[in-house]
């Protein structure tokens, strides 16, 4: 757009001085409006969420439709303006843009996830607080929240279709013809389960408006059908009513109770027609909650906080509060094993007390040996053993006339040591 401010004020000079039909001023006019083209199609596609996008586009093209001379320049600038004043014609009242716009993203997203399962009530969550927006915008007979509606809708039958078609489909697999039974009745309560689940979103999405084509070749349709499985196979307990109010900003503002609530409906309705009775009301319940909960912090009462306020300004500091002292209280009676007084304290506690065993001392000494299993007496037994062993070789080597005399004193010497050794080495004894 500053392209186009700056270009005008030249091309009325070169005009002015050249005139239309000059070589020049064609050839500079059909380069300037390819630009502009340019600058309107990549800033399009860089910028198309935004609201005033196709807007803004138009403008720039529409100006260079103006400058351009070419007669293939002039046909392509033609068809951009004719499909951008489309885009134009479809915008929604810019109140309601964004909440058209999250709708369309949910809608992106559910269609790909796998249709067979059962997503219908997890989407009605999301998109019915916007379409919620929409009806109170614009009203429930504009067009365009009509075609919102049918869309949500759409995609709740084509789930509840794809689930249940995916639940017959087993059971008939299932089916014995002989017996005309169904040899597995589980297959059969998840289809009592699923017909239910399936009835309660076309509750929920009856309270959207249709057209009458919608309803009459649609809706009902599919709703007699489920209406006669549920007969056929004894379905008990279906609803009756919605479990998914489809929320207004009025039915919002009317179930604000404390500033939480008010805080929420600020967020979801930042240009709402409370916006101010919500602010007024943050602003007087404020101090009320501060001294709150300063007297109950003067009184070591923050469960009592707690119970006026359990969303209030001070809510996750007085539940950190009340955690640290829940644990300090479990430790003190840890240490005196006794934990009657923390169950007093803390009856809905589902944590239990920690076991305290003592523990268990075995007073035995391991074997020396290796094997760890010789008793007493087959040490002693060893040992004299090797003694007489040891002996009975000394003696033979000292006596021996073909070993030299001073290696038979070395060697009879050291079998000696050893033996005396063993004498003197006590035998270590196993208790049992």
């Amino acid at each position: 757009m500053s392209f186009k401010d700056g270009v005008m004020a030249a091309f009325e000079e070169l005009e002015y001085f050249l005139g239309k039909v000059h070589a020049g001023y064609q050839s500079v006019a059909d380069k300037v409006a390819g630009a502009l083209r340019s600058c309107a199609t990549d800033y399009f596609k860089a910028y198309a969420a935004k609201y005033d996008t196709p807007v803004q586009c138009l403008k720039l093209l529409e100006f260079a439709d103006s400058v351009a001379v070419g007669t293939i320049l002039k046909k392509r600038l033609a068809d951009d303006i004719e499909l951008l004043r489309k885009k134009v014609a479809e915008l929604p009242p810019r109140e309601v843009y964004e909440a058209q716009t999250r709708i369309n993203a949910l809608l992106n997203t559910y269609w790909v996830i796998d249709l067979k399962t059962l997503y219908g009530e997890q989407f009605l969550e999301k998109a019915f607080p916007h379409l919620a927006v929409i009806k109170e915008k614009i009203g429930k007979g504009n067009p365009l929240y009509t075609k919102m509606s049918e869309e949500v809708a759409e995609y709740v039958l084509a789930n509840v279709i794809s689930v249940l078609n995916k639940n017959f489909e087993e059971l008939d697999k299932d089916f014995n013809p002989s017996t005309k039974r169904f040899s597995n009745y589980e297959l059969v309560d998840k289809l009592k389960k699923n017909l239910a689940l399936c009835w309660q979103l076309i509750i929920n999405i009856e309270q959207l408006d249709f057209s009458l084509t919608f309803k009459t070749e649609r809706l009902r349709p599919n709703k007699e059908t489920i209406r006669k499985h549920i007969s056929n196979f004894k379905v008990d307990s279906v609803a009756d009513s919605p479990n998914i109010i489809l929320p207004t900003e009025s039915n919002i503002f009317n179930q604000c109770k404390c500033i939480h609530d008010f805080n929420h409906y600020i967020k979801q309705y930042p240009q709402g027609k409370y916006i101010v009775a919500a602010k007024e009301q943050i602003d007087k319940l404020t101090p009320l909650d501060n001294n709150c909960w300063i007297e109950n912090c003067r009184k070591n009462t923050i469960e009592g906080y707690l119970e006026i306020h359990p969303n209030g300004l001070h809510a996750e500091e007085a539940k950190n509060i009340m955690k640290i002292r829940k644990g300090f209280y479990w430790q003190a009676c840890a240490k005196i094993k006794d934990f009657s007084m923390y169950k007093k304290c803390y009856p809905t506690d589902g944590c239990e007390p920690p076991i305290q065993k003592e523990p268990i001392i075995k007073n035995e000494s391991k074997p020396t040996t290796e094997s760890g299993e010789l008793n007493t007496f087959g040490k002693i037994l060893i040992r004299i053993f090797l003694i007489v062993l040891l002996a009975f070789i000394a003696y033979a080597v000292f006596n021996s006339t073909s070993i030299h005399y001073a290696v038979r004193g070395i060697v009879s010497y050291i079998l000696l040591s050893i033996i005396l050794v063993l004498m003197k080495i006590p035998i270590q004894t196993t208790k049992r």
